[in-house]
């Protein structure tokens, strides 16, 4: 009988264990990211998470009172990092920065003396420069020192943006005939242009541009707006830093800068090749900038009024220099070319990068970069109002169950 009742006893316990643990699971759940008296946010301002060296970014924060009390201070830091951004200004200002931390002691009484009311929410605009390339750039703010009416503390929250890259400058080169779809005649000049871009967010402060030439077929004459530094060995000149010649000067971002050279064809040929490279680039940061190539494969004719009409093929149907022995030969005009007026940098491609201090907030904040949000806060139903309702009354059931047991035993 004993051994029984035992087995009966243990048996309700399961059944009352069980009954509990499943109205436990079945609780609301309360998100621990939002359970804090405010909710922050931090987004960057712009549609293109790209960001070259040089550009400015800005940031705006927002900090919103979820509680049911009046916060009478509230203090935010946002920390970035400082090998990869400048900190350039904050709106409204900032309390202090120190290294990598930005702090505003209290924002909770920025719009109002008496705090900030239930559902408020503050803003905070903040502007950095891009000044070295990396994968990934993670930007934080946090919310802490949270006071509520009444002196009583309340809780914090935080939060940070996706990761963005910071990608360095290039100086690509383009190199063309000028004038274009024209063939080069033996004897005569042929002009090349090379147009190089700053293709950064940076003041670029060095450029080397080096043009190779195949010189069985052309000779260097001559080229704007200055000669290059180096012109040996022959089929080789170089212009070892064209940022800081008095003309161009550090080449601001998104400029771009025009050099034209004049050769003179010697003889005919197929397919030349010339080719134009920039290389041992830098901007103001000291960053290397990445460099570029450009091929254009050249034909040279023969000059049929060269050498009074014979071009060396032994052709007596070119001879048309009225060798009659007449006494009227005619002489063979050959044309005087024009060379190339001094080129002067393109104006059109010029992008200015604001000073600091006339920095202003951007009217228009870009939703689709903004950071992933914060986990759903709240109840999601009524389930567990329910669940704890069956279990409680498995329970008695149950006990009657057991106290009718007893009375029979």
């Amino acid at each position: 009988m004993k051994l029984r009742r035992l087995l009966h006893v243990l048996i309700v316990s399961q059944a009352l264990l069980i009954t509990m643990l499943v109205s436990l699971l079945h609780l609301p759940s309360v998100s621990q990211a939002q359970s804090g008296d405010i909710v922050v946010r931090k987004a960057l301002n712009r549609p293109n998470n790209v960001v070259r060296v040089g550009d400015i970014l800005s940031f705006t924060i927002t900090v919103t009172n979820q509680s049911a009390f009046t916060l009478t201070n509230v203090t935010i830091t946002d920390t970035f990092d400082s090998a990869i951004l400048q900190f350039n200004q904050a709106i409204p200002t900032e309390d202090s920065v120190s290294g990598n931390v930005i702090r505003w002691d209290n924002v909770a009484v920025l719009n109002n003396s008496a705090g900030m009311q239930i559902g408020d929410t503050i803003t905070l605009t903040v502007f950095f420069r891009a000044v070295h390339p990396q994968t990934a750039v993670v930007n934080a703010v946090e919310g802490g020192d949270i006071i509520r009416a009444g002196n009583q503390a309340g809780g914090g929250a935080n939060d940070q943006t996706d990761p963005e890259p910071v990608v360095g400058g290039q100086a690509p080169v383009f190199k063309a005939i000028d004038p274009p779809g024209s063939t080069p005649v033996a004897g005569l000049p042929v002009t090349f242009t090379h147009i190089i871009t700053n293709d950064s967010g940076a003041i670029m402060t060095q450029l080397t541009l080096t043009d190779t030439y195949d010189a069985n077929f052309l000779e260097f004459k001559t080229a704007f707006p200055f000669t290059p530094d180096i012109t040996a060995p022959l089929g080789t000149l170089v212009w070892t830093n064209l940022a800081t010649t008095p003309y161009f000067g550090p080449i601001q971002p998104d400029t771009a800068i025009i050099i034209t050279t004049v050769f003179t064809a010697l003889t005919q040929v197929v397919d030349t090749v010339n080719q134009a490279q920039t290389g041992n680039a830098r901007d103001e940061f000291n960053n290397d900038v990445t460099g570029d190539a450009f091929q254009v494969p050249i034909t040279v004719i023969d000059n049929p009024d060269s050498g009074g009409g014979d071009n060396g093929d032994n052709n007596e149907e070119d001879r048309d220099d009225d060798d009659d022995d007449d006494g009227d030969d005619e002489t063979a005009v050959i044309p005087t070319p024009t060379l190339p007026s001094t080129a002067t940098p393109t104006a059109g491609a010029v992008i200015a990068i604001t000073p600091t201090a006339a920095l202003t907030t951007q009217s228009t904040i870009t939703e689709t970069a903004t950071p992933r949000y914060l986990p759903e806060t709240g109840q999601r139903g009524g389930g567990g109002m329910i669940w704890g309702l069956i279990g409680m009354a498995a329970v008695m059931v149950i006990t009657a169950w057991l106290g009718r047991f007893r009375r029979t035993v």
